[in-house]
């Protein structure tokens, strides 16, 4: 490969993207975008300048686009090309003769990586290595990031390429079902293509794997029925009948032969789509006989289903249905207006987003974890509205409820049912275990980009099946909980939260109650940011106080809430929310009893932060039994551990923890409490100031 071109990549399954060395390059506006898409369908052969601006701009006269195509050249140019000096040759996109040639190699495109892999799975299937071709058809659909040539879908010349592309992408997810009954997975294949019946309604061939599928699974009635709705759709919609294969599936059902269903749903024809030109040079692995080429002892069998329907009339076949587009959810709540800071997390979850599914070939997943007001969800939203774009097949979210006062945690199968309907299952089509629904999410991914966000989870087994399986998909995750088991699996990265630096917070006050307010008064801001130990929610919850009570100065607004110290009061907002002291509320009721009652201690404690042997003393508890409280708190980020074994409570948490020892310590317990530590820093306080350095010596 030339050092020109090393390290491209070009994706046309889905919104035209360019790599180069893992970098997005920026190729300019769409008109842009569909040049480059049109030179890249020409693999490598030049386009005339005539050609190209009736392509590009239909109907307009060439003498008046021209000027625009030789600008949009020179600028695409720029950018594939970025090394080339101003005179130096051109080795990307060149000029010839009669016009202009992108020369990208085969193996630079998803679509060659695409067919490539779709013909390897083929051959697999062909030579019975089921596994083998459910790895390789996975990853063919894994490449699609969308529709494909996405952007020039509405361009003529286009047309041909988009059939044929969305036609293999359909022969793929067929494919994809048929090696999952060759290596048993009955239950899923029946899934998958429930998932195909419903997005192409007259294709055959999804009509008879879902046959095949449910006779396989004993469901000999569901078959039947499903046999009856393609006879319906075909009759209605195109006044046809079912194939001669179909039929002869539907016999072999009647009479339970299930040789001959086997052999069908290993051997299903995907007549209809076209291998790629021969100017496409695939892989010399990627040649060689497909599936239907191979033969065998049931070679008298009828013909099998086939994905084209007959014409009423003739015998001629029409091109294949690709039935209506996948529905693509939207379901992403506002994102806040005040949003600032938060700079090297994004960079993680910006990062991991823009991998395409070659570069990282499983999808990925962030935990956002931090303590109750953080600003978990905040930042969680804030990205994905910035991401939605990269995410074309849609983008979900789910409230999980893992600290909620209404009720229980979300029954992880009861969003995946939600999800399976937003992305096109059917209502009926969706099963009835949580097992099944997260293998039939799964499948439904396969070759999609979707985001998904689950806000506020409780613990590990919630979120782990809603976690897709398919590269190029994202999760990311809110929880006041680490959920370890997440990130050691190796499932999830995560990033916890802390509060943001002071200027972080002045800035969101300023967002908030606007510059010349703050400017005004700037001292006085600062000491409101400070009151509120710089937490987002606390923050917020005094500046909508500001905002309604314009006629407050920020002075007296902070001279104001300083009555309230040592209580939470000043952060009592509208609904529950926005309560400070019943979101922290929230995590505490999550907490053991032994975990809650040191909670409520350490607000005695009288320094900074304090060690497992401090806390002991002060709980009155073994060593053991302080240090499992300590890490339930710390996993509940209730407590911080800045440094190993120093725990530290933020400022609001240990006002609240001083309420509840209030409320439900005695006094007496408050005090002994105290005594306990007292003595502990007493007897150890020789330890940890060591010898004296220059004794004084005996007179």
């Amino acid at each position: 490969m030339s050092g020109t071109t090393s390290g491209l990549w070009c994706g046309l399954l889905g919104p035209l993207l360019i790599r180069r060395a893992g970098a997005l390059l920026d190729l300019g506006p769409r008109t842009r975008r569909v040049l480059a898409l049109r030179l890249l369908l020409e693999d490598g052969r030049a386009v005339s300048t005539d050609r190209l601006c009736e392509d590009l701009w239909p109907g307009r006269p060439t003498s008046l686009t021209a000027p625009s195509l030789h600008t949009h050249i020179s600028r695409l140019r720029t950018v594939l090309e970025r090394g080339r000096t101003r005179h130096g040759k051109a080795g990307l996109l060149v000029r010839e003769s009669h016009g202009y040639a992108l020369r990208v190699p085969p193996e630079a495109r998803d679509t060659v990586h695409f067919e490539q892999s779709l013909a390897r799975a083929e051959r697999c299937l062909a030579g019975g290595r089921a596994g083998e071709a459910r790895a390789q058809a996975e990853y063919a659909l894994s490449l699609w990031r969308g529709a494909a040539l996405e952007d020039a879908r509405d361009h003529p010349f286009a047309a041909q390429q988009v059939t044929r592309l969305e036609t293999a992408r359909t022969v793929a997810e067929e494919l994809h079902v048929r090696t999952l009954l060759h290596d048993g997975d009955i239950q899923q294949a029946v899934s998958g293509a429930e998932v195909l019946t419903a997005r192409h309604p007259l294709r055959e061939a999804a009509w008879g794997l879902l046959m095949c599928a449910l006779y396989l699974a004993g469901r000999h009635a569901d078959a039947l029925s499903r046999f009856e709705e393609l006879r319906k759709h075909l009759a209605e919609e195109l006044g046809s009948r079912p194939s001669p294969g179909t039929i002869a599936l539907k016999e072999a059902g009647l009479r339970h032969d299930v040789t001959f269903i086997r052999h069908m749903a290993q051997s299903a024809v995907t007549s209809g789509y076209d291998r790629p030109a021969p100017s496409v040079t695939l892989p010399s692995d990627a040649a060689g006989p497909t599936a239907t080429d191979n033969t065998s002892d049931t070679a008298h069998a009828p013909a099998p289903f086939t994905v084209a329907a007959t014409t009423p009339g003739t015998d001629q076949r029409e091109p294949p249905l690709t039935g209506a587009p996948s529905p693509r959810p939207a379901e992403l709540p506002a994102g806040s207006p005040f949003f600032v800071g938060r700079r090297s997390e994004l960079a993680l979850l910006e990062r991991l987003s823009g991998h395409p599914p070659y570069e990282h070939p499983s999808p990925a997943a962030v935990l956002i974890d931090g303590m109750p007001g953080v600003g978990k969800t905040t930042l969680a939203l804030h990205f994905a509205h910035r991401a939605a774009a990269r995410f074309p097949d849609g983008q979900l979210f789910s409230n999980l409820r893992g600290f909620d006062a209404a009720g229980p945690a979300t029954d992880p199968a009861q969003v995946l049912e939600r999800f399976l309907t937003a992305l096109g299952v059917p209502p009926s089509a969706v099963p009835a275990t949580l097992g099944t629904r997260t293998a039939l999410l799964r499948t439904v991914l396969a070759g999609r980009r979707v985001l998904f966000v689950l806000d506020n989870a409780r613990d590990e087994e919630q979120v782990r099946p809603l976690l897709p399986a398919t590269p190029g998909c994202m999760t990311v995750v809110t929880s006041r909980n680490q959920l370890e088991g997440l990130v050691t699996t190796g499932d999830t990265q995560s990033t916890t939260l802390d509060v943001p630096p002071l200027a972080e917070g002045l800035e969101a006050l300023t967002r908030r109650l606007g510059t010349d307010r703050v400017a005004a008064e700037p001292q006085a801001a600062e000491g409101l940011v400070r009151f509120c130990a710089r937490l987002p929610l606390a923050l917020a919850v005094a500046a909508a106080r500001a905002t309604l009570h314009p006629e407050f100065s920020l002075r007296e607004l902070a001279a104001d809430l300083r009555t309230t110290e040592g209580t939470l009061d000043a952060f009592s907002g509208t609904g529950d929310s926005a309560d400070l002291r019943t979101v922290f509320s929230w995590s505490y009721r999550s907490l053991s009893q032994q975990a809650a009652r040191l909670f409520r201690l350490l607000a005695l404690h009288p320094g900074p932060d304090i060690t497992a042997a401090a806390a002991a003393s002060l709980a009155g508890l073994p060593r053991a039994e302080t240090q499992a409280a300590l890490t339930e708190l710390t996993r509940t980020r209730m407590l911080g551990e800045p440094a190993p074994g120093r725990y530290v409570l933020h400022d609001l948490l240990r006002v609240y923890a001083g309420e509840l020892a209030r409320e439900q310590e005695t006094e007496e317990d408050r005090a002994a409490a105290r005594h306990r530590v007292h003595d502990h820093y007493l007897h150890t306080a020789p330890h940890r100031l060591g010898p004296d350095p220059n004794p004084q010596q005996p007179r």
